[in-house]
């Protein structure tokens, strides 16, 4: 009975919060808005590869994407996806001259599962967490199959883990992939400490320009600044694959609070603030 009355807690904590803050997008009518604004802009182009939204500006000028942007990895950090909309909105406005590829939504299942009323979702719908999906000898773990870090049965065995590595196979220059949970701007190695990718001085002296625009984040590489190590990222995957550089940015979080749509998610009265401070920092990630 416990269980049951924690169930319908959470449920209730969760739409109350959803009702109370209606400025983030159901996954349906912000991918919908993205497609309509590839209609319109000329520059943009969109493309679905299964349930997955792929979105570029200036596909005509490279076979190659300069640029990699994935959101909305983890199901329940939904503000990434936010962030996603926003740059893609201001892309009109900035006019890079070079091609950026961007996926707003990676875990389209899991964030509708969210907007179901599943709000601590992360992983996807098969139960791995894309983000430990990319396991190399080097940096090998195994993961509980029940634990929020599963890895899957193989390395690149999930469709969106299986994109994102495509893409980065085909020339990316520098790749960024954005969760919430805390603020941070990384460098890889996720997992390793005392070894150095191989364009380390460049990704660092980057991560401490783009600071400037968040004071308030741990910078520096993943493994040696944050409290734990990540096995299997794509960050440490793109880097060991000749991606020159490779990212990731946190860009909220709330340890306060024991709501994960709180932990994960900025409230109506701090959504502007953050969509407007990351944005700007990726803009700056388009144009240095």
């Amino acid at each position: 009975m416990r269980i049951k009355i924690t169930q319908v807690l959470t449920f209730i904590l969760f739409y109350s919060s959803a009702l109370a803050d209606k400025s983030y997008h159901s996954t349906d009518t912000l991918l919908t808005r993205i497609k309509l604004k590839c209609a319109s802009v000329p520059q943009l182009s969109c493309h679905m590869k299964d349930d997955i939204l792929v979105v570029d500006w200036n596909k005509h000028v490279s076979d190659k994407s300069n640029v990699l942007l994935v959101f909305n990895e983890h199901a329940r950090e939904r503000i990434t996806g936010e962030v996603a909309l926003k740059v893609i909105h201001k892309l009109r406005k900035w006019k890079p001259n070079k091609r950026v590829t961007i996926i707003p939504v990676l875990n389209v299942w899991g964030r509708k599962h969210v907007e179901a009323g599943h709000p601590c979702q992360r992983k996807n719908s098969r139960g791995v967490d894309t983000n430990r999906n990319y396991q190399m000898r080097a940096n090998t773990h195994s993961y509980a199959k029940n634990s929020e870090e599963w890895e899957g049965k193989k390395p690149l065995s999930e469709k969106e883990s299986k994109l994102v590595s495509s893409l980065l196979l085909e020339g990316v220059q520098r790749y960024v992939n954005v969760h919430s949970g805390e603020k941070s701007i990384y460098m890889p190695y996720d997992s390793r400490v005392g070894v150095r990718p191989k364009h380390y001085t460049v990704m660092a002296d980057n991560i401490k320009k783009w600071a400037e625009k968040c004071k308030e984040c741990a910078v520096g590489a993943a493994a040696s600044t944050s409290f734990y190590r990540a096995y299997g990222t794509s960050v440490d995957w793109a880097v060991d694959h000749g991606v020159p550089e490779a990212y990731t940015f946190e860009v909220f979080g709330n340890e306060a609070s024991w709501d994960c749509n709180r932990m994960f998610n900025p409230n109506k009265r701090d959504l502007h603030s953050i969509l407007k401070q990351w944005s700007g920092i990726i803009k700056d990630v388009i144009f240095s």
